[in-house]
């Protein structure tokens, strides 16, 4: 007795939405052919009462269009003797849909501008146009559509003829949406910001919506005194090539070798150089960081909170020595001591000094007892400043 072969149907089954007749209603579509036995194969999360399988190989079901329908997952389970095995579908309305221009080259080095639509789901289809007018696909011209028919190749793109607006309109059973864009030319710089990094520079830029580039070139050159001479494009040295979809970079240059450079963007397209940016000087050399900064901000305010603290505590200390200081006494006035006679004077007056006057006295005095004859007392101010009475005497 011999036991039936089991093969594996090749590949997984694949699964697929598109708009019924009309735009009516939903087809979704689940195959995976071959294998000995077919797989088996039916659909999980479709609406009540639709025909979901099981069937052998391919399997379809029609569901009626409704806007609940969008976002909603259908999946498609495979079974076979050797392994299961499962696909998913999700049909969505159109949404935000806009138009994003690349510029790819062919190894022929041809320059190719594809246009993408972003925000056209299945089941919707997409209807290209040219100001205004359908665009005649096909027949092995230069414009061609994707296998989704979301995206638009312009093969050898020319801007004598291939310049100008394109739309793009989405539509299905589940609603619709587009969106248009303007091609140009001479690829350029809208603005751009150059900001000082600790080694390096950092830029950011941005480009008109349709400029056509194909990559971008950061360039610098010493900055001399030459500050108003046109330069050419000779006179730049590139340091960084970037691609089509960059708007940052970040170019380090060499801290020990301090000057001054002059830095541009420069966009390009196919090779062919478009119109530079305006160009922003830079300086090299030590830059402080933002700890270095922060480092001198908490130590200046760390000076004058300690300044200040002295400053108060010299005022306090000034105040409390005035007010211990003790008050100067003064000394009492002594009063001098007079030495008065036995007799009382009732008038004491200073006596001046007499002129001498010549005494008419004998030669000689025949008595043996000589006369003394005393003054009255008289104030005499001493160097102190106090004032004594003295008597004078005057021997005759």
């Amino acid at each position: 007795m011999s036991l039936p072969s089991s093969d594996l149907p090749p590949g997984s089954p694949q699964c697929s939405v598109e708009g019924g007749p009309g735009d009516r209603s939903l087809r979704f579509r689940c195959s995976w052919p071959g294998g000995v036995p077919a797989a088996s194969l039916q659909f999980q999360g479709l609406p009540e009462g639709v025909g979901a399988g099981p069937v052998p190989s391919t399997l379809l079901a029609s569901v009626p269009a409704h806007p609940r329908l969008s976002g909603v997952t259908v999946t498609c389970v495979a079974r076979h003797l050797v392994a299961t095995r499962a696909c998913t579908i999700t049909p969505e309305a159109p949404r935000e849909v806009l138009l994003h221009p690349k510029v790819e080259e062919t190894r022929s080095g041809e320059a190719e501008v594809v246009l993408e639509a972003s925000g056209c789901h299945p089941p919707s289809r997409a209807s290209w146009a040219r100001e205004g007018r359908p665009l005649a696909l096909g027949g092995g011209g230069r414009l061609r559509l994707s296998q989704n028919g979301r995206r638009l190749l312009i093969g050898n793109f020319s801007l004598d003829w291939d310049l100008g607006n394109y739309s793009v309109l989405c539509s299905g059973a589940l609603g619709a949406g587009g969106d248009q864009i303007t091609l140009i030319g001479g690829p350029s710089i809208s603005s751009w910001r150059l900001q000082k990094a600790q080694d390096g520079a950092v830029l950011t830029w941005d480009v008109e919506r349709g400029a056509l580039i194909s990559g971008f070139e950061v360039q610098a050159r010493p900055q001399g005194s030459d500050l108003g001479r046109a330069t050419t494009y000779k006179d730049w040295v590139s340091l960084l090539i970037l691609g089509p979809q960059e708007r940052s970079a970040v170019m380090p240059l060499p801290p020990r070798s301090p000057g001054t450079w002059a830095l541009r963007i420069l966009p390009t397209l196919g090779g062919r150089p478009g119109t530079p940016s305006q160009s922003r000087v830079y300086k090299t050399g030590s830059t402080l960081s933002p700890g270095a900064i922060a480092g001198i901000v908490l130590g200046s305010l760390l000076g004058l909170g300690l300044l200040a603290a002295l400053l108060v505590l010299c005022i306090c200390c000034l105040c409390r020595f005035r007010g211990k200081t003790p008050k100067k006494k003064k000394l009492p006035t002594l009063t001098p001591v007079v030495i008065l006679p036995e007799k009382t004077m009732q008038n004491v007056t200073p006596v001046q000094t007499p002129q001498p006057v010549a005494l008419k006295v004998p030669l000689e005095d025949p008595s043996p007892a000589r006369t003394h004859q005393a003054s009255g007392p008289s104030t005499v101010i001493s160097p102190r400043g106090y004032a004594r009475t003295v008597r004078a005497a005057t021997q005759v």
